[in-house]
């Protein structure tokens, strides 16, 4: 395109007239139009490549160098990534989320719609909850003959726009992975010394198919900011700290919905009013029918209750605090299941510990309630049934808190569905005719 046609393309668009600018863009030759994109910022370039078919702005892509095509598709937000992946032909959109980084791939694929997100996985290069899909796939590396002046080098050239250079990475002519080198020990070297001596005696690594919570752990036990991930022995990107905090902000406000008996494969603020109320009836359901449950041993315990009225005050007492009880157990055992602290094969040794510390915890509510039915006026004998089911709904409580996340992991589901709803639910009716029996058995 000549000089004065190519300032006149530079003004139409300066203007805004996109129709007009549509049809300058595709007498364009992409040569001119990569030029073009070099001297715009991010985000006019990026509305410059909205202007583009799909499928075409999708092969520019491609023929920009790897700082160019980050620089533009960084200033991009996840609505419009999510759009244009929306716009694009099944073919390639694969193309376009190849170009972007893992932690954006992964945030444009969660914020799809759910069909169109279910098919974009299934073509994923590697499983979901994989290293794969979290890695960065830029990194500084060095040949095994590299000094430390050569090394610092390749640091200059090849650190910009990388998200980490903290650490390097030797990679043989073969392309086969050899080692990290810590960058603070190649700055304090000797620069002819070989970097084949500096080589990190303990390295950490991980597969692309490695879980993406155990790559956290690893990180967070050898106190790693990066990790390089190796598959058949290549360097094929790096996992980073960044991405780990991402995934852990990810996981922590999927867990905050399990809490509330929520499912968190939808987003939250759906603009359809229907979906809200399909996602939050199957859990409030599951409350309703374990508080008929309630009603009816209730119903069952009725001349119990009529006999000796003042049990009755006594029942919200016993199971909140049995409630309680078992939310703290389970979200103990939860949580060191989840650092990888916590094997199927500890289970009763848990048990029995927690089972003392149900003991324990019963007999210091007990004195409180005791106390407390002392002050309302009630019977000696009162007072031994509350206290006996204050112990045995605490102890009761400790121990369904430790099992029942041992028994959903075996069954293949994430155990921190108990914690809300569904845990405080089954303690309730247990606990409540744990108390009832007791009555029953010692007052009439």
């Amino acid at each position: 395109m000549a000089a004065p046609h190519r300032n006149n393309f530079r003004g139409v668009f300066e203007r805004g007239d996109r129709e007009t600018c549509v049809r300058m863009l595709n007498r364009l030759p992409s040569s001119m139009l990569k030029e073009e994109l070099r001297h715009l910022h991010p985000r006019r370039a990026l509305l410059l490549c909205s202007y583009l078919e799909p499928a075409r702005f999708v092969a520019l892509l491609k023929d920009l160098d790897r700082n160019e095509r980050q620089r533009i598709l960084s200033s991009a937000t996840v609505k419009e990534l999510g759009n244009l992946v929306l716009a694009l032909p099944q073919t390639t959109i694969m193309t376009l989320l190849d170009e972007l980084p893992a932690r954006l791939t992964r945030d444009v694929v969660g914020a799809l719609p759910v069909k169109v997100r279910r098919e974009v996985e299934k073509a994923l290069p590697w499983p979901a909850e994989s290293v794969g899909l979290l890695m960065t796939k830029g990194w500084v590396q060095l040949l095994p003959t590299d000094s430390v002046k050569d090394a610092i080098g390749r640091i200059r050239t090849g650190a910009e726009n990388r998200e980490t250079a903290r650490s390097c990475f030797v990679v043989d002519e073969d392309g086969q992975f050899v080692g990290s080198v810590p960058l603070e020990d190649i700055v304090l070297s000797d620069p002819d010394r070989p970097v084949m001596e500096l080589l990190d005696p303990n390295p950490c690594q991980v597969s692309p198919l490695t879980p993406q919570d155990e790559a956290a752990r690893i990180m967070s036990r050898y106190d790693r900011d990066v990790l390089p991930v190796v598959d058949g022995g290549r360097l094929i990107g790096l996992l980073t700290f960044d991405d780990v905090l991402d995934l852990i902000d990810q996981e922590n406000a999927e867990l905050f919905l399990q809490m509330g008996g929520l499912s968190s494969g939808e987003e939250q603020e759906s603009p359809s009013i229907l979906r809200q109320a399909r996602r939050r009836l199957p859990c409030l359901l599951l409350c309703l029918v374990t508080g008929i449950m309630t009603t009816s041993l209730m119903k069952s315990f009725e001349e119990a209750l009529s006999t000796v009225v003042a049990l009755s005050f006594f029942i919200p007492l016993l199971v909140d605090t049995g409630g309680n009880t078992g939310s703290q157990a389970s979200a103990l055992v939860i949580r060191s299941m989840a650092l990888g602290q916590m094997p199927d094969s500890t289970v009763w040794k848990v048990l029995v510990r927690e089972l003392v510390t149900g003991l324990m915890l019963g007999l210091a509510m007990a004195a409180m309630a005791v106390g407390r039915a002392w002050m309302m006026g009630t019977q000696p004998p009162i007072w031994m049934v509350v206290a006996s089911g204050m112990i045995a709904v605490v102890t009761l409580a400790n121990a369904m808190g430790t099992l029942l996340p041992f028994a959903i992991r075996r069954m293949g589901f994430d155990p921190a569905l108990l914690s809300g709803p569904l845990l405080s639910t089954i303690v309730d009716v247990a606990g409540l005719a744990v108390y009832l029996g007791i009555a029953a058995r010692f007052l009439l």
